[in-house]
């Protein structure tokens, strides 16, 4: 079987000048990771040291499979709109055959055996010169079919973007987290020491240190959970990316950004933006014009059909008899040429409803297709509103989060000088650094949200990004 499919490519190479196209993966093929054949997606990253979010995007876009297949739809999309322009070229084709047909005479002695060799070529042309419009409507579906997939192109990258900046935030916010952690196990490790000099001088107790070595096992516990969520988050990413390693290299360091706080288009402007950008609905009004004009060609069904024809033959006929041929039957040679044309109109009377019976499918087919697009409509306004919503909330509590973040710090650096001083509890000590803590992670986590939101209204309102 394998060896019939490589004849099959080699002969299409041959006939279609060597237009096969290349694999342009074969990660399908290899079954080893770790002895796989290494692909040009492997050295996406021999360059770069700190990969920034719109590098990351940028690196998407050329090698998430994703994306590359949206990008085949169309190449295929548009070889189908040719076929149908094909519909206008006139039909030439080409037969020869030839033969050699063996009698016996043994039933007729009158007659003495023999054969007759023969052959036969003809050239034909057809011409479809009206057909109630079904190659009109076929092109024009076929065209509009074409601007759908390249809206849904358009809708891969706009989904890929949000994605990348997603998995990005995500490593970003580990990576913050992870900060916050060694902090914490920085402050604790200094109580803990302090306490340890104070218990040998008597002016503390056991109950301290095991407060504090307490204390700083916690933060250890979450710089191991903070250094888990990295590693995912660069395994997710990976893959976002299309690189083969499946992680990102281990050296890689990933930009910080400063909070945004780019103004926030109205609510209004940014439907209004939605209902005019957004690939996913340029798609289904793509694909309502591919519905109605398949509706018209039904109704071509109902019309005659016309077309022009010529056809050009040569035949020869060459009979030889064995023998003496005594009742007179000679060898012969026959060769004829004949050339006929024409023009021919057929028109189907009645088939069993067969016809009225699309053209009701159709209506139903396009009558989908509306409520398909009502549906996809009322989405992208709840869409816009709740992302617009989010980033609102977001800001606002990233702000709050930002102020309680300072104040909690300050309290906290208070008490501890209090409670060195022997002036505080050690369980109010172990408050003030608990809500630090847990301030500093509202106040990264509301970044981060607030930069998904940002990604989410981005998506919403159809921000296609511009990175080739």
């Amino acid at each position: 079987m394998k060896t019939c499919c490589l004849l099959y490519a080699a002969a299409g190479a041959v006939l279609l000048g060597g237009c096969l196209p290349k694999p342009v993966s074969t990660l399908v093929d290899q079954t080893s990771f770790t002895l796989r054949e290494k692909e040009p997606a492997d050295e996406m990253f021999r360059s770069i040291d700190e990969l920034s979010r719109e590098e990351a995007v940028r690196i998407a876009l050329k090698n998430n499979p994703t994306y590359l297949e949206a990008g085949q739809s169309i190449t295929a999309a548009r070889m189908r709109l040719y076929q149908a322009l094909g519909g206008y070229s006139p039909v030439i084709s080409a037969a020869t055959a030839v033969g050699d047909q063996l009698y016996d005479s043994s039933g007729a002695p009158e007659l003495e055996s023999g054969n007759a060799f023969y052959s036969y070529t003809m050239v034909q042309a057809s011409f479809l010169i009206f057909d109630g419009l079904a190659r009109e409507f076929q092109v024009e579906a076929a065209r509009h079919s074409l601007a759908g997939e390249e809206a849904l192109q358009e809708n891969a990258r706009r989904l890929l973007t949000q994605a990348v900046s997603n998995a990005f935030d995500d490593i970003l916010l580990a990576a913050a987290q992870r900060k916050i952690a060694d902090s914490d196990f920085e402050f604790q490790s200094k109580m803990l020491e302090d306490s340890r000099l104070r218990e040998k001088a008597g002016t503390a107790n056991r109950s301290d240190v095991l407060n504090f070595a307490g204390k700083r096992n916690r933060a250890a516990t979450r710089q191991v959970t903070a250094s888990y969520q990295h590693e995912v988050g660069r395994y997710v990413l990976a893959v976002l990316l299309g690189y083969p390693d499946g992680t990102l290299p281990e050296g890689l360091k990933f930009t910080q950004e400063k909070p945004d706080e780019a103004a926030l288009l109205p609510v209004d402007a940014a439907l209004d933006a939605a209902l005019a950008n957004r690939p996913d609905l340029k798609n289904f009004r793509e694909q309502l014009r591919v519905s109605e004009y398949q509706l018209y060609s039904r109704y071509s069904a109902f019309s005659p059909r016309i077309s022009a024809f010529a056809n050009y033959s040569y035949s020869s006929n060459s009979t030889r008899n064995s023998g003496n041929n005594p009742n007179g039957f000679a060898n012969f040679y026959v060769e004829g040429n004949s050339f006929n044309y024409g023009a021919m109109a057929e028109l189907t009377i009645f088939n069993g409803l067969i016809r009225y019976n699309r053209l009701r499918e159709s209506r139903a087919q396009l009558a989908i297709m509306q409520y398909k697009g009502a549906e996809a409509w009322l989405r992208i306004v709840a869409d816009v509103r709740n992302a617009h919503a989010n980033v609102q909330h977001n800001r606002e509590l990233a702000a709050l989060n930002r102020e309680n973040r300072d104040i909690m710090r300050e309290q906290r650096d208070l008490v501890a000088k209090s409670y060195l001083a022997g002036e505080d509890e050690i369980t109010r000590l172990n408050e003030a650094q608990n809500n630090f803590v847990a301030a500093e992670e509202e106040y990264v986590q509301s970044l981060v949200n607030l930069s998904k939101a940002r990604a989410q209204l981005a998506a919403a309102v159809g921000e296609v990004h511009s990175i080739q």
